[in-house]
């Protein structure tokens, strides 16, 4: 009888199956097995009795334990309430140190304490009158019991080793003696390991069988897919709303630093070179002082007209107008213009200031100077040799650094590259004060100005040199 197309497509089929079944039957078997026997090692853990050091020892031991006994008559006993952790867990451990001698034993503390995998506790609990891994007891007397206990940290990955911990004390026949307390098995487990151990104590591998648990899998990959996909249409949506204000803040930013900060840079720099050149010697002419004293009245002039078109300063980075601020009321002090009489005195002299006003003019309104501004005037020739102008020039330094590169920060897409500063020592200094300054108002602020400090000299490379 001939064979049907389909009878025979099935036999074939049939036999493909069958040449899978011993494979999927082995790893069903070794799945069933390994299940079992972490299974079997939990349950007999959990089978052991525990061990409690804070409840009261008995005074006496069964004579086989006597035998045992150290000869110096002080009976160190010690355990884990675990044996492995996670990346993530503690273990606690206990140590009971019983003095059984004749005498007390003075200075008892921990010499070494090795736990591979944990880092140990920085504080202990028990012992006597706080103790500390320095000293655990100043003076145990004899026939007394004192624990101590605290809490392991996973740390380092590390296999199973025997964690011990080395106790050192005096007597009064025998100072320095020592004794090692075993404290058990540990074994820091990694996030793999930890997972399937809890696996296998629930018995997943026996009772659920592997449908189920490839369906967990299946269903735990597919959520954290998903979780990713959202994460990375947040960050997505995030970066489109960064990149919509940077392309409305940009041409904003271009039209600040060529309005206000450049030519406020432009003065310092100038103010810098005039100033210097008045401190040499036979320098302070009439009119490198002029010159130096026209520089600092068109900064003020720079800072007024930017207050009250804009209000302050705006750079892409607030620690920079945090600085920048800063900077400025450092220099309003060392300058002498910090009290009310002397900015008002000073306002007289930006008053007559304009975008086309230059020094020429300056020296001819020089005639129209009222008593107050001819006093300001003598007293600013006796402050250019003294300390503060010293310090205001460094101040003045690091003002225009700083301007100099948030001034170019809106050209980095152009440029491609942020060529950083050069500060001295001194302006570092001045900078730093700035976060020193604000520490009262904001604790994170000297790490910030620190920071921000770095990332200016530190610059950003081109991307494709020329």
């Amino acid at each position: 009888m001939p064979i049907r197309p389909s009878k025979t497509s099935n036999t074939i089929r049939a036999r493909r199956y069958r040449a899978f079944v011993p494979a999927i039957l082995g790893v069903l078997l070794y799945l069933a097995f390994s299940g079992s026997v972490l299974f079997a090692q939990g349950r007999s853990a959990e089978g052991k009795p525990a061990n409690n050091p804070e409840l009261k020892q008995p005074d006496k031991k069964p004579e086989s334990e006597k035998a045992g006994e150290p000869k110096n008559g002080v009976v160190l006993t010690g355990h884990l309430s675990r044996d492995s952790a996670r990346p993530d867990g503690k273990i606690r451990f206990w140590i009971t140190i019983e003095n059984k001698t004749a005498g007390s034993i003075r200075n008892l503390r921990v010499a070494d304490f090795f736990t591979p995998g944990f880092d140990r506790p920085p504080q202990l609990s028990g012992g006597c009158s706080g103790a500390t891994w320095g000293l655990v007891c100043g003076s145990l007397a004899p026939q007394e019991t004192v624990a101590i206990w605290g809490d392991l940290s996973a740390s380092e990955s590390a296999p199973k080793e025997s964690a011990y911990a080395v106790l050192v004390w005096d007597s009064d026949t025998r100072p320095g003696q020592s004794s090692v307390v075993q404290l058990g098995e540990i074994e820091r487990l990694s996030w793999y390991a930890a997972t399937w151990r809890w696996l296998a104590q629930l018995n997943i591998g026996l009772d659920i069988g592997l449908p189920t648990l490839t369906a967990v899998l299946v269903g735990l990959y597919g959520f954290l897919k998903r979780r990713k996909e959202k994460r990375e249409a947040a960050a997505k949506e995030a970066q489109e709303k960064y990149q919509q204000t940077w392309n409305l803040m940009l041409p904003q930013a271009n039209r600040f630093s060529l309005q206000y900060y450049i030519p406020t840079a432009n003065s310092i720099v100038t103010g810098i070179y005039n100033l210097t050149a008045c401190r040499k010697e036979n320098g302070a002419t009439d009119e490198n002082l002029l010159a130096a004293f026209f520089d600092l009245v068109q900064i003020q002039w720079h800072r007024l007209r930017m207050k009250r078109a804009i209000g302050g300063y705006y750079f892409k980075s607030r620690t920079a107008e945090t600085v920048m601020e800063g900077l400025f009321q450092k220099h309003r002090t060392f300058f002498e213009v910090a009290t009310p009489d002397r900015l008002v005195v000073l306002t007289k002299f930006v008053k007559p200031l304009r975008r086309s006003y230059e020094l020429g003019d300056f020296r001819a309104d020089r005639t129209q100077w009222d008593a107050e501004q001819k006093k300001f005037w003598k007293e600013f020739v006796s402050w250019v040799p003294g300390d503060n102008c010293r310090e205001d020039l460094k101040v003045l330094g690091a003002m225009g650094k700083v301007l100099w590169y948030e001034s170019n920060r809106p050209f980095f897409n152009w440029y491609q590259e942020q060529p950083p500063v050069v500060l001295t020592s001194d302006e570092g200094d001045m900078i730093d004060a700035v976060g020193a300054d604000l520490l009262k108002d904001d604790t994170s602020m000297p790490l910030r100005v620190t920071s921000y400090k770095t990332e200016i000299t530190t610059g950003i490379a081109a991307r494709n040199p020329a």
